[in-house]
Parts: structure tokens; sequence; C-alpha cells
């Protein structure tokens, strides 16, 4: 009978790869977690928000601005973000950064996926655009995309 410690061996070389058995070892419930992480990975505009985080901490108005998302949009998406384990948010006065959890549970696979994504035109032009407003106040990005703060995301 097989170990329930180590990954199964009969499913190929796709679960020998070293990110897999990273990801694997240490995990409570390996097969929920991996199936949270699959399908948060599974949308396209989610895709996109990792790719850019991957290039370094953004606020949300950062990150609509870059985009060219709604607001809104881009809330509900970084809510199933958080809630699948990738990303952490952290609020600094009006605004509310966001970065790439470094959880190793996870991340072996974001990585792969990461890898793929980067090679995308539009996940190019996202990180040009994003690496400009990254230099400028969040304020600016935020007044780009519509939104005034005291009125939190009202208009």
């Amino acid at each position: 009978m097989p170990s329930l410690d180590a990954p199964p061996t009969r499913f190929g070389p796709f679960l020998e790869r070293p990110w897999f058995r990273i990801a694997w070892n240490g995990m409570k419930a390996p097969l929920a977690t991996t199936a949270t992480v699959v399908k948060t990975l599974g949308h396209r505009g989610r895709l996109r928000i990792l790719a850019l985080l991957a290039q370094g901490e953004t606020s949300v108005c950062q990150m609509a601005a870059a985009l060219k998302m709604p607001v809104s949009t881009m809330s509900g998406l970084l809510l199933e973000l958080r809630t699948g384990g990738l990303v952490r948010e952290e609020r600094r006065g009006k605004w509310v950064f966001y970065t790439l959890l470094d959880d190793p549970q996870s991340r072996g696979l974001l990585d792969v996926v990461l890898g793929q994504v980067q090679a995308d035109p539009q996940v190019r032009r996202d990180a040009a655009a994003a690496a400009k407003l990254r230099a400028k106040a969040p304020g600016i990005a935020c007044a780009a995309v519509g939104m005034t703060h005291g009125a939190k995301g009202k208009r």
C-alpha cells in the first residue's frame, strides 16, 4: 500500500516534479488545499492580478487602473484570491496594498502557473502599466479609476 506521506507516483512525472513535492510536504489536507488553489487559478482576471502582484506590492487602485477593470470587479477578484490563500492585504492609511502570500504550500503551483502566463501579451501590457503606476502615489491611480477617498468607493 502506498504511503500517504508522499505524493503517489503512479500518476507519472507531473507529481514527481520538485514544485509539487514542495507543495505536498507538510500539508494537513493536500487534496483540499490543492483543489482550492487550482480553482482560484481558474479565472483569467485572477491570473492577471496574480501576474501583476508577482512584480511587487500594488494598491487596489493601481491594479484597477493597470488592468482597466472597475474597482468593484477588482475587489471581488481580490476577495477570491484572499479566500484561496494566494494573496494578503495590508492597509496603510487610506490605501489597501496587496502582495502574493509567501506560503510554500501554494507557491509551488502558483510559480509554475505564473511562469506560463508571463509570456502572454496582455500580461506584459499589464506589467508595464503597473510599473508606471507604482512609481506614482496611489491617489493618482484612484483618481484615474474614479475613486475618491472619504466616500469609500462611492463616486
